[in-house]
């Protein structure tokens, strides 16, 4: 569930549905008794059948899905949902951005590894990048909104690309929705002539400035990693 759980918009997990641990997801009929008090939407981007996770989107009373899968995302236009696009789906340039529109997303998650590709500070004024042209094309792109991390944990790939779970341990997180947390442990690295012992731990990050990006959300993450 996310941290603001008074607020009057909440992102909530569907146990089994929901990338990460079932610890502190919901199940269905708690999800449909909140959406009657806020608006609520809910990650279902777990990598699972197209038609199982239709189905659950058609029982739910939210007002919106996350989703990371694209063919999910073409046929879930039908289901009167709005459709955010989860980070893992990593949207890095205008064409990105303009294919999830075309395909039906309402909502597009930037990842938060590229937010200062977005508007460099330098001295008191800021440098636009290409990024920012990007979303300078709001005017272009009405039919789809942006959504930023302020608070992030970055990791060492762009989220939602990490394999390592899956490489050393058979456990994917997209499928399973469990992360074995691999880049933390201490690995063997050869740098600089020298044997190194080293770990990869995501460092939490808080994008401060104001920036000149115009997002019509602001995400907080929520996720905690325990230490080793």
């Amino acid at each position: 569930m996310s941290p603001d759980v008074d607020g009057g918009v909440v992102y909530v997990g569907l146990k089994g549905f929901s990338r990460y641990s079932d610890e502190n997801a919901m199940t269905l009929e708690q999800i449909n008794e909140l959406s009657d008090e806020k608006e609520v939407y809910v990650a279902l981007n777990r990598i699972k059948r197209p038609e199982e996770i239709i189905e659950v989107i058609r029982r739910l009373k939210c007002k919106g899905v996350i989703l990371n899968d694209v063919g999910t995302i073409w046929k879930a236009g039908e289901c009167g949902k709005e459709i955010v696009s989860s980070v893992g789906l990593n949207p890095l340039n205008i064409l990105d951005i303009e294919f999830l529109k075309d395909i039906g997303v309402d909502i597009v998650v930037i990842p938060p590894e590229l937010n200062e590709d977005f508007s460099e500070i330098e001295g008191s004024g800021f440098q636009e990048s290409k990024l920012q042209e990007a979303l300078n094309l709001q005017e272009k792109l009405k039919a789809v909104k942006i959504e930023i991390f302020i608070f992030a944990l970055l990791e060492m790939f762009y989220k939602g690309k990490c394999l390592l779970s899956a490489y050393f341990d058979g456990i994917s997180t997209k499928k399973e929705g469990v992360c074995t947390k691999k880049c933390c442990r201490k690995w063997n690295v050869f740098y600089d002539g020298k044997l190194k012992k080293v770990s990869f731990n995501p460092v939490a990050r808080k994008f401060e400035g104001d920036l000149k990006i115009k997002p019509q959300y602001l995400k907080v993450e929520g996720r905690q990693f325990r230490k080793f």
